[in-house]
């Protein structure tokens, strides 16, 4: 019996009553299936490995070797510090997720801007994948929170719309309500922006939210 439960040790396998828990050296372990009577945790670590399921908060992703995707379609971001342009041209947030082929997503974006030392204020962009599709507006304050937002319908992806927060150091609201269909190739949607004099600037905990949408 003792070098039975030796074999049995060595192989990795073993009996545990309910609620006791077993460690496992092994990196990995293969079986032909797994059953959780009561509780399974799954991992959260989605910064060393990036193939299998995590969980982080209670969202679910899911990992194909490169990069993660929530299979709830829907996720949110926010900036953490404020993130500044001096370029004309447009110019990525870091407000992005990834978007997989053939799929639709909605996008809304918040927040505040600012563009200090100059009246000529900023523009906001969206990138999307090479191939997708979009339809939306651009909104935003001028020169004060109280005043009607100057609105901008989207013609074409990364296509600047118009002036905002035009008024030196005043800082205003934006939004950002897109539609997005893809087709065939994988990418990125971001909000971009670019200042037209001086220094642009979308404030902290801005946020980028999506939601996988269907088609009708």
């Amino acid at each position: 019996m003792r070098y039975v439960i030796t074999l049995l040790m060595c192989f990795g396998f073993a009996y545990a009553q309910p609620g006791s828990r077993i460690v496992y050296s092994s990196k990995f372990i293969k079986a032909p299936g797994f059953i959780a009577d009561s509780n399974f945790k799954p991992p959260s670590d989605t910064t060393n490995y990036k193939t299998g399921l995590a969980v982080v908060g209670n969202s679910a992703y899911i990992g194909n070797g490169t990069y993660w995707t929530a299979n709830n379609g829907e996720g949110c971001i926010y900036n953490i510090n404020d993130i500044a342009t001096s370029s004309t041209e447009a110019t990525g947030t870091g407000l992005f997720f990834y978007m997989d082929a053939n799929e639709s997503y909605v996008v809304e974006v918040n927040g505040i801007c600012v563009n200090a030392g100059s009246n000529s204020g900023l523009s906001l962009a969206i990138k999307i994948p090479t191939d997708a599709t979009i339809s939306g507006y651009y909104e935003g304050g001028l020169n004060q929170t109280d005043e009607p937002m100057h609105t901008s319908i989207i013609s074409a992806p990364e296509s600047l719309g118009k002036s905002i927060a035009t008024h030196n150091s005043r800082r205003v609201p934006f939004r950002v309500i897109v539609t997005i269909k893809n087709l065939s190739n994988n990418g990125y949607v971001e909000l971009q922006f670019a200042t037209n004099n001086g220094t642009a600037k979308i404030l902290a905990l801005a946020s980028m939210k999506w939601t996988k949408a269907k088609l009708f």
